[in-house]
């Protein structure tokens, strides 16, 4: 009759009468681990197998371009492997029970060192082609969600005001996040400043002494008020872009009034010469210092609440002469160039996330991407009668739709092309045939 053997880790196991008692013995022995050359793996054996992956991942980092990340990731699992063939050759050298393979011939050892490197480089094209698709899908939805051509201004910076805010990582809809913008802004103005107000021989091709004449500027600003002077035009559209760039040049103006004589031999009754008044009027040279100080004054009347109530007209003549001043500034000191395309770009950037997230706020629960979430949850109720899976579905359709979780989703998908992301991404498909492989049982490997 069949013989049952209580064996730890397995429970009862019948044998069959047919097999004698050596080899039901023997068979025992083997499942409850007495005769196996393989003991269950320690942390440090399951560690070590992780090296080709690790390994391969490291070195993938210094691989900007796809076929030398693959070349690095190849070198990297290969290596990994050998570290891991050392790590169990010591064990066993030192007496301990075999945990992981070894192959026995340097053929075999090179061979598995091979294919370990091959799985790592064929795993970093994989993911390195993941975190592509990843990157273009996330820029694309962080800019539908930001819309900064909808600012007529923005139109043409529409892809750089996009790529601005996925640099820095701002998502529009969360108040902390947006907040970062302003405080950068300030930063690199106090860097232009201390740059303006070092001597001007650190800076290459700039002359002391240097001047600019601020009716050259005020005469390029004049190309706006050309704008309105189409047939059709409002005139006050016009006379409020043309009053920027004099009222620019007034304040730069002073006006001497002085006595002189009316011509020789004019003189009164009592014999003093006749005299006239004549005005001079002189226009103060403008130098750097003078150059930021005039356009950050024109940028604080530029902004987009100073003209709730002033005409649009008046609104682009400033910014136009605040363009100017920077260009002017930039002729001056050409190092503060890099610097204000920067803080160009921020301040677009700051324009447009703002506008998104009073967009966002005006919708209220009236949104449109509500109705999803209600959809969902009606049906669901319809189906199944109950309101607790109802809401349920409402709050995942409602989270998966909420544009500030959107804009976080698109930047990490838009950064993926990070050489750590794709670091990550090329040990993911490794990874997961690594994980695959240890939930086998250990086997010995010649």
């Amino acid at each position: 009759m069949p013989q049952i053997i209580n064996i730890p880790g397995h429970g009862d196991v019948e044998f069959p009468d047919t097999m004698d008692q050596a080899a039901i013995e023997a068979a025992a022995r083997k499942l409850s681990g007495g005769g196996s050359p393989i003991t269950e793996k320690s942390l440090a054996s399951r560690a070590s197998e992780w090296l080709p992956t690790a390994m391969g991942a490291g070195y993938s980092l210094a691989g900007k371009l796809p076929v030398a990340g693959a070349a690095l990731s190849f070198l990297g699992g290969a290596s990994g492997e050998g570290y891991r063939q050392a790590i169990e050759g010591g064990r066993r050298l030192m007496g301990g029970k075999p945990q992981g393979s070894l192959p026995n011939t340097m053929r075999g050892q090179f061979e598995a060192m091979g294919r370990e490197g091959a799985i790592q480089a064929g795993s970093d094209v994989i993911g390195r082609g993941i975190g592509a698709g990843l990157t273009k899908a996330g820029g694309a939805l962080y800019r539908k969600l930001l819309k900064p051509s909808l600012s007529a201004h923005l139109l043409p910076k529409a892809a750089q005001t996009a790529e601005t805010g996925i640099e820095y990582g701002i998502n529009p809809f969360a108040p902390k996040s947006l907040g970062r913008v302003e405080p950068e802004i300030a930063r690199i103005g106090s860097e232009v400043e201390g740059m303006v107000g070092a001597p001007s021989n650190q800076f290459a091709g700039v002359s002391p002494g240097k001047f600019s004449d601020p009716r050259t500027i005020a005469a390029r600003v004049q190309r706006v008020a050309k704008n309105f002077e189409a047939p059709g035009a409002d005139p006050l559209d016009r006379a409020a872009a043309a009053r920027v760039p004099q009222q620019f040049l007034d304040d730069l103006t002073t006006t001497t009034v002085n006595q002189v004589p009316l011509g020789p031999g004019l003189v009164d009754a009592a014999g003093r010469p006749l005299m006239k008044t004549v005005e001079s009027k002189s226009t103060k040279l403008l130098n750097p210092k003078d150059i930021l100080e005039a356009r950050r004054a024109t940028g604080r009347s530029a902004g987009g609440n100073a003209f709730g109530v002033t005409r649009t007209a008046e609104t682009e003549a400033r910014k136009e002469l605040y363009g100017q001043l920077g260009e002017e500034l930039g002729n001056q000191v050409p190092a503060v160039r890099p610097r204000m395309r920067l803080e160009s770009r921020l301040i677009d950037l700051k324009d447009a996330a703002t506008a998104a997230s009073e967009r966002a706020r005006n919708q209220g629960l009236f949104a449109l991407r509500h109705a999803a979430p209600a959809a969902l949850g009606l049906s669901s109720y319809g189906t199944n009668q109950d309101p607790g899976k109802a809401a349920q579905y409402w709050l995942m359709a409602e989270l998966a739709s909420n544009p500030r979780i959107l804009a976080r989703t698109a930047l990490t998908m838009a950064r993926s092309s990070k050489p750590g992301a794709q670091a990550a991404l090329s040990a993911v498909p490794r990874g997961f045939w690594q994980l695959a492989r240890s939930s086998q049982p250990p086997t010995e490997q010649d």
